[in-house]
């Protein structure tokens, strides 16, 4: 892979920093966000976060945060208001590092993806280097940087039951979110 700047990409270093950056996306103060970044094209299988997400905003205060564009965006929002979540899922488009993208990350408690495709992962990088634990798929080069159990969980494709169950988990057990986050981090410093 190549690599994440870790200077750019980090943890917050302040309460003041993850407030800035809620209220520029319009995201509620307190609630958990689950972060999803990347295109929103077919092959990248967003509908499958959304669906694995919404079973878990059903049973918590989460909210999703999907950041990137896509040919698929209007069939993924129809999705949301489908599954009566629309007023929990905040699509933002594209934001680049300079236009916020790092803090997007800080504020975020976990990260998630259903892609099968991934060559690189350079967004499961920029997570892991800003300390988040992950939830992905076993699958191409995923599991190089998600070890599953140490710094996030890896589901079988299609398994949206599956990482459902894992954000739950995750949601419910900041402590084992927390060890997972600092794994992700030094995980990405190597």
């Amino acid at each position: 892979s190549s690599g994440a700047d870790l200077e750019i990409f980090r943890p917050a270093l302040s309460c003041r920093e993850g407030t800035a950056t809620r209220q520029k996306w319009n995201l509620p103060e307190n609630a958990p966000i689950l972060l999803h970044v990347g295109r929103l094209d077919v092959e990248k299988r967003v509908d499958r976060v959304i669906q694995a997400a919404a079973q878990t905003l059903l049973t918590s205060g989460a909210h999703l945060l999907i950041v990137g564009d896509g040919c698929q965006k209007s069939n993924l929002v129809r999705l949301c208001n489908d599954l009566r979540i629309a007023e929990r899922v905040h699509f933002i488009g594209f934001v680049s590092a300079r236009e916020g993208l790092p803090g997007i990350y800080q504020v975020a408690h976990l990260f998630v993806t259903a892609s099968e495709i991934e060559t690189q992962g350079i967004v499961l990088l920029e997570a892991a280097a800003s300390g988040l634990p992950i939830v992905a798929v076993r699958t191409t080069c995923i599991p190089e940087i998600v070890h599953d159990g140490i710094n996030g969980y890896l589901e079988e494709p299609g398994d949206v039951h599956g990482m459902s169950n894992v954000m739950n988990l995750l949601l419910r057990n900041s402590d084992e979110a927390k060890r997972m986050g600092k794994a992700s981090r030094a995980i990405v410093e190597k």
